[in-house]
């Protein structure tokens, strides 16, 4: 099984690295492949609603000229994405939202009547991992509502949202065993 990680943080070294690292150990002991993406590493655009995607059917078709291709080429190529942010101002990070709003050019409406599209990942496995400085109720719970839209909207198979709050900093947390031991338990959930 491939699976990508879309990291927002902008933290190289932070809790949400220190999370991922150790739900990809896990898998890779599964014999999963694992690839993470830094998305703060790479220029991605904001949306232009230029609708050009609605142009073709069988590919993405976005026309900016970014590092989002290398997004979609690798979210097609994956049997499992997780989407990973930490709270940023009571919402995902803005490097991870605008790869999500790029998300658009995965459906395809066409002529299709109110409420059908095509969507070109439907029934892809999706995850959500989350961390907070706060608590559970300080900002990670709209990550978790916006990313549950998502999913639903796009029919993913959704393998659920993993939220580890409130954390301090990342040294500690990469040896938190408790919240370790959960996350390589959720990272299970990918693989079943």
């Amino acid at each position: 099984m491939k699976v990508l990680f879309l990291q927002g943080s902008p933290r190289r070294d932070g809790n949400t690295q220190a999370v991922c690292s150790h739900m990809a150990k896990t898998l890779r002991g599964e014999g999963a492949q694992v690839e993470t993406l830094r998305l703060a590493d790479m220029t991605i655009k904001g949306c232009t609603e230029c609708f050009a995607c609605q142009k073709v059917s069988d590919r993405p078709g976005c026309p900016l000229k970014d590092d989002m291709n290398a997004v979609y080429d690798r979210v097609l190529a994956a049997d499992a994405v997780v989407l990973a942010t930490p709270v940023f101002c009571w919402c995902m990070t803005a490097q991870l939202r605008a790869a999500l709003d790029r998300f658009y050019a995965f459906c395809k409406f066409g002529e299709s009547a109110v409420g059908k599209f095509k969507c070109l990942i439907d029934g892809k496995r999706f995850a959500l991992v989350v961390t907070a400085g706060g608590g559970p109720y300080d900002g990670a719970e709209i990550c978790v509502a916006s990313y549950r839209a998502m999913a639903a909207f796009l029919r993913l198979e959704d393998r659920g949202e993993f939220v580890a709050a409130p954390l301090g900093e990342p040294p500690k947390t990469a040896k938190d065993k408790a919240l370790l031991e959960r996350a390589a338990k959720f990272a299970g959930q990918l693989l079943a």
